[in-house]
């Protein structure tokens, strides 16, 4: 794992893997997270699996389409990991970028043109940045610029 709060592990719409390993044997904490991000607007269902720090979010992409849902899911996911998911600012690790850098160009330039998003910068270790506006950004559109980048 990357050295960052959260790696994205995978994602499909309807489905977002993230990997941290705060969560590793911590059932207090992966308890905490359950209950918060279950109390987001269009989240199903959450799974955390306290042996490899995995937390799957199943969610219904079209709730999680508006920017008033994903800003709470992020609020949610901010209150324990607030370098990754800061206001305005995400930061994560994606593995794929480590392993294949020629994405990185492509990954930069798929995000810029997601609505919401003003700048995105990605590091030689996969790190990506994205500054957002918080009143535009969707979880869709950002997960769909990823998925147009690689």
């Amino acid at each position: 794992m990357l050295d960052y709060d959260v790696q994205v592990a995978h994602f499909v719409p309807g489905r977002l893997r993230l990997k941290s390993m705060e969560l590793r044997r911590n059932r207090a904490l992966a308890g905490e997270i359950d209950a918060t991000l279950g109390q987001v607007a269009g989240v199903q269902r959450v799974r955390i699996n306290s042996l490899t720090g995995s937390l799957l979010v199943e969610y219904d992409p079209a709730e999680l389409d508006s920017a008033e849902n994903t800003r709470a899911l992020f609020s949610a996911l901010a209150h324990r990991f607030p370098t990754a998911f800061g206001p305005g600012r995400i930061e994560l690790a994606l593995s794929v970028l480590r392993k294949k850098p020629e994405l990185r160009d492509r990954m930069v330039a798929a995000l810029r043109s997601v609505s919401g998003i003003s700048a995105v910068t990605v590091s030689e270790e996969g790190a990506v940045g994205v500054d957002y506006d918080p009143e535009h950004l969707t979880l869709s559109g950002l997960l769909e610029g990823l998925l147009r980048a690689g």
